[in-house]
């Protein structure tokens, strides 16, 4: 069974299925290749999602062709650009724009990495809070156990994931999380699938859905979700236990994160052995699997002296 985990293994599972298929289970639409790849498309799951209900933020799409574009004047400030695709243009270039110079500049540093790219340019909304969600689909019926609450995201190369958060209930989303699964429904997806939103003017808006497991995805498992063992069920066509939900609020953390942030000097050494403690749901320490746990402190071990040779440098 293949599970991706970055758009880019999600995209060449999709577009490889017909050499992938004599040998390996993995998620898919209607088992045709290119649909997972048809449906990153952000502009095209924006209009599907308001079609149904959800809020979206308004946005246009400008077509960058070997590094030359025209902004259109529709075009309102603040904004947010983003690739139009997450496949193409990674996190580049994504952060708020409040004039055309800010907005040039930062489509510049996506068109550094690719120079032919749709790029994605929204209304630029004030952030109340950041959320996002994991389940599994098996095409018809989708299965969401609870709610991930961000509370600080990575910085660098891991920009957009979750360091610390918080799992939730459904209880409060029921109505958005029907908005959701309608949504899922919509694009016949089989498979495990993240879904980012967020909280804007009291009101939550859809933000995109990735067509693979989520970076906090272990955080449902410690919870007492497995769904990646659902996704194998539904993958080989047995039945799934739907009645497996998220019970009670935890906060959670992602030691690699904070670790790739500390390394890389975007948090200090104290703030690294800060973030770790009080939480109730480890992504790497277990009291039932130790290995992990000791791997990781000599990593760190090793890493702080090469850090710390490294800021002697002034590298």
């Amino acid at each position: 069974v293949l599970f991706p985990d970055s758009d880019v293994s999600a995209a060449a599972i999709d577009l490889n299925q017909d050499k992938l298929a004599p040998h390996f289970l993995f998620p898919h639409i209607d088992h045709t290749t290119g649909g997972v790849v048809n449906w990153m498309s952000k502009i095209k799951q924006k209009r599907a999602a308001a079609k149904l209900g959800l809020n979206v933020a308004k946005g246009v799409v400008i077509d960058v062709v070997f590094g030359e574009y025209e902004l259109p004047s529709s075009i309102s400030y603040p904004c947010f650009p983003k690739p139009l695709k997450s496949l193409v243009g990674a996190k580049s270039g994504l952060g708020r724009c409040d004039n055309e110079q800010q907005l040039r500049r930062a489509i510049d540093l996506m068109v550094k990495r690719c120079p032919t790219i749709p790029v994605l340019v929204e209304e630029y909304k004030e952030i109340e809070g950041e959320f996002a969600l994991l389940g599994v689909s098996d095409g018809v019926n989708v299965h969401i156990p609870g709610i991930l609450h961000v509370l600080s995201l990575a910085s660098g190369g891991h920009f957009g994931v979750a360091t610390r958060g918080e799992i939730l209930p459904n209880e409060g989303f029921e109505s958005l999380i029907e908005g959701f699964k309608a949504f899922v429904k919509e694009t016949h997806f089989v498979g495990l699938f993240d879904i980012d939103f967020y909280k804007s003017g009291g009101k939550y808006y859809f933000c995109e859905m990735n067509f693979r497991y989520g970076g906090s995805g272990y955080a449902y498992t410690k919870s007492g979700v497995n769904l990646p063992e659902m996704c194998v069920r539904i993958l080989l066509g047995d039945q799934v236990d739907s009645s497996a939900f998220v019970h009670q609020k935890a906060t959670y953390v992602n030691e690699r994160m904070l670790f790739d942030d500390w390394y890389n000097g975007f948090i200090s050494t104290k703030m690294f052995r800060d973030m770790q403690q009080g939480c109730d749901i480890s992504f790497v320490n277990d009291e039932d699997d130790s290995r992990p746990q000791r791997r990781f402190k000599k990593e760190i071990c090793r890493s702080g002296i090469r850090r710390f040779i490294k800021r002697c440098l002034g590298k």
